[in-house]
């Protein structure tokens, strides 16, 4: 049995399906992955993969780029002959559906990870777009045998604008998070000082913009505060924040950048609330290793973090952009240490019985058919 996994970046596969791909080599499973080489590329080879470099542009909808993407896929799929592919973020599914078409690749699953800044944006170049979309996603998803959705908002988006059809559609709410390794790890509840952790992209579609400026009028009432930053740049992201503004606020004392790290536990450990003032997620991965660890979470109230965050019960919901109601939430984190301890342990709770990474796992190798 061969499984083919396939995305944008060799990061995205590492990060979010490393368990996945364990759990089918404990299977006798063979995994081929294919995404472009980056960093991460070689990592994918130490966890029982045997990894394919595919040229993949990010940025836009060029045909003549796009039809070579099909030509390399096509090839690909030919030579290796999968029994499953499975497609994961927007080109794959899109032009991954299409090769796999024409390679006669009768296991066709496609994730729908998040719906992306074609449609977070309002400008005119997301307007154009997005009905352009609309007709790739509707032509190529009658090509898969399962569609994988994170959460409800994104699904019900696709079955009622007509992308998607509903016999095939299953809900994973996520990747998974390994409880296990992410176990509970109660807040200290001081009242003099609150850890505020923003994990992800360095992205203004995340709400980094937001974080950093709430971080600003917080800390001017509440300066034992304080404000952690980890991830990464993606610059073949267009809403990417550069990272002059990122080292100015650093040098000015309102955030701490951590920079990019192989082990978040320690810095959640250490960490009293998790902040994603995201802009749409498919379901965040921040957020459940937070709720893993037994901390609260500030989020806004999008598809995808809504389906992590009760509001009031494990953290609070604020809505997105505003940024006074985000300064509000993490003020009241600060002031309650006792909630914010009772928040985490509700949280925990939740990832345990929602979030698992057998229970979504388990999604998969069904829609897999290995189950």
């Amino acid at each position: 049995m061969k499984v083919a996994l396939v995305a944008n970046t060799s990061w995205f596969l590492y990060n979010f399906f490393s368990n996945l791909i364990q759990d089918l080599n404990q299977r006798n499973v063979q995994v081929v992955t294919i995404a472009p080489y980056d960093e991460w590329s070689s990592h994918l080879s130490n966890i029982g993969t045997r990894y394919i470099d595919v040229p993949m542009s990010r940025k836009g909808l060029n045909p003549f780029v796009d039809f070579k993407l099909v030509v390399r896929l096509y090839r690909i799929y030919s030579q290796e002959k999968p029994d499953v592919i499975f497609h994961n973020t927007i080109k794959p599914v899109i032009y991954g559906s299409i090769a796999a078409s024409h390679a006669k690749i009768i296991t066709n699953v496609n994730m729908i990870s998040g719906l992306g800044y074609v449609f977070t944006g309002d400008g005119i170049v997301h307007k154009f777009l997005r009905p352009i979309v609309h007709v790739l996603y509707r032509c190529t998803l009658k090509k898969s045998s399962k569609v994988l959705f994170l959460n409800n908002d994104d699904k019900d988006y696709f079955i009622n604008n007509g992308l998607v059809e509903e016999r095939k559609v299953e809900i994973t709410y996520g990747s998974g998070i390994d409880t296990q390794r992410f176990s509970y790890s109660e807040s200290q509840g001081d009242e003099n000082s609150c850890i505020f952790l923003f994990i992800g992209r360095i992205l203004g579609d995340k709400g980094v913009n937001e974080y950093v400026k709430a971080a600003m009028r917080v800390r001017k009432n509440n300066p034992s505060a304080r404000f952690q930053l980890v991830g990464r740049f993606d610059e073949g992201n267009p809403t990417c924040i550069k990272k002059e503004l990122i080292e100015k606020c650093v040098s000015d004392g309102f955030i701490e950048y951590l920079g990019v790290v192989d082990d978040i536990r320690p810095i959640i450990e250490k960490a009293d609330a998790i902040v994603l003032p995201s802009y749409r997620e498919g379901i965040p991965r921040s957020l459940l290793e937070g709720m893993s660890m037994g901390k609260p979470v500030i989020a806004t109230d999008v598809p995808g973090c809504r389906d992590t965050v009760l509001h009031n019960e494990n953290g609070l919901l604020v809505p997105a952009r505003d940024i006074e109601a985000l300064v509000q939430a993490m003020e009241f984190m600060i002031l309650h240490p006792e909630r914010r301890i009772e928040m985490g342990k509700i949280g925990r709770k939740l990832a345990v019985e929602k979030f698992d990474i057998k229970r979504v796992n388990a999604i998969i190798f069904k829609s897999m058919n290995l189950i």
